[in-house]
Parts: C-alpha cells; structure tokens; sequence
C-alpha cells in the first residue's frame, strides 16, 4: 500500500509540472483534470492493533497530522468527476522505547466529485471507496497493516486564476473510515482540512 501511493504521487506530481496543461482552456471543465492539496488531519486510532509491538498503548488516541490529497481522474460531463484518489496523512507516535516513530495512514480508491455549477466557481462533494492502511518503519517492528476505507468530503472551487485560466483554487473538508484487517472493530476515523489546487486539460 505505501510503495503503492508513493509511486502514483510521484507520477502526479511529474504529470502536473509537466508541459501537458493548456494555456487556456473552453467554458465549462477540460476532459482531464489533476487535483492536489496539502493540509491537517485529526485521526482517531488504536496504536497497538495497527502497529502491533510498536506501541505499549491499547487505548484510542487521537492525533494532529500533515495531510497531503491527490486525484487524477476524467470528466465526462461539466459536473462530473471520475477519480483516482490518494489521501495521505503523516504523524508520529511514541514506540516502546520512548522514541518518537512516523506513521502513514492511506487511502487509495476509485471516487467521484459532483460540482453544482458547471463552471467554477462552485460547491462540490466528492467521495471514495477503496483500499486503507497504516504503515510504518518496518526496522520498528511497525510493518503494514490495511482494510477496506472510505472518504466522504464537501469543498468549494474558487473562480479559475492562473494557467490561462486552466487552474483554480479550492479548499476542501472530508471524513475518512478505515478498518485495520479483518477486525472491523479496529479502525481509524479521520477529520481533515485541505487547500489545494485543480488544473483542467482542454478538450
């Protein structure tokens, strides 16, 4: 799961600083669309169950992390959305030797985003289903741990500002469940905040 999210995130950040973004682009949302946004995350968790002898905690803690939100999707229609989409937070914890440890939560999964205007600017609401999971230095004794997650968020797009008017800004809030293996009475519950950036490819 981890190697998987680093190397979409590395092929979006080449795909976005790359060349392919037209300078200006028609009325309405180009057929390709890259979305990315950094901010904070509130994560609920249970060290010990996802993490396993890294931490000497069993009870649920709740953690202040770095969140970083990526898609790269297709848009059929001036209000549709269809995306891959990469939620990453970054904390740290404390492990059984007092030192402090980083930890990754993810979620990669096929979503949607729904905007109520054609054209920004507009409120939009967007969702996910698909894959979760903690992961960790594997030399703590951390390792992986994954389940199924989803992602339900609202945001709004500002009017388009630069790249010949291809680029917008937006700021965007979402709620992310995520189980830890098969114990679905494991989980972790994410509240985040995210400013970010659209760019369109033109038709």
């Amino acid at each position: 799961m981890n190697h998987v999210c680093t190397l979409v995130s590395v092929a979006l950040v080449v795909a976005l600083g790359g060349t392919a973004i037209a300078d200006e682009v028609a009325e309405g949302r180009g057929s390709l669309v890259f979305v990315g946004g950094i901010g904070v995350d509130l994560i609920s968790h249970t060290p010990t169950a996802a993490y396993g002898s890294l931490s000497e905690s069993n009870d649920r803690e709740n953690k202040v992390a770095m969140k970083f939100d990526m898609k790269l999707g297709y848009a059929p229609s001036d209000v549709l959305l269809i995306q891959l989409i990469m939620k990453r937070s970054r904390f740290s914890i404390e492990n059984a030797s007092g030192d402090d440890v980083s930890i990754s939560y993810d979620l990669l999964g096929p979503g949607v985003t729904y905007f109520l205007e054609p054209a920004a600017p507009s409120v939009f609401f967007t969702g996910a289903l698909g894959v979760s999971g903690f992961s960790g230095p594997e030399e703590d004794g951390a390792g992986t741990c994954s389940g199924p997650g989803v992602s339900m968020g609202a945001g709004y797009e500002f009017s388009p500002s630069f790249m010949g008017a291809g680029g917008s800004f937006c700021i965007e809030g979402d709620v992310c469940w995520g189980s830890c293996g098969s114990d679905f009475s494991t989980y972790a519950l994410s509240v985040g905040l995210t400013l970010g950036v659209i760019w369109y490819v033109a038709n």
